[in-house]
């Protein structure tokens, strides 16, 4: 190893602009009162859409219980209720 050996750091992902633009839209909203369960319905949409995921869901824990409740789920990309 030399003395002045460098280390590569792989570059990070690049996100799309409308994935920014989400991430950028929900960091907005939690700078205001929200009701709970509405943000993280926000959060779990722009994580399925910027994950490009088929659905996503937000899981909450209460961790002195040791329980958890699926919070929020949002269907499968293309199904509606």
């Amino acid at each position: 190893m030399t003395p002045h050996a460098t280390y590569l750091h792989p570059s990070p992902p690049t996100l799309s602009v409308p994935a920014m633009q989400a991430l950028l839209a929900v960091t907005s909203a939690l700078a205001v009162p929200f009701e709970l369960h509405d943000m993280l319905a926000e959060v779990a949409a722009a994580a399925r859409s910027v994950l490009q995921a088929e659905r996503a869901s937000v899981w909450l824990l209460d961790a002195a219980r040791r329980h958890h409740d699926g919070a929020v789920e949002t269907p499968a990309a293309g199904l509606r209720d």
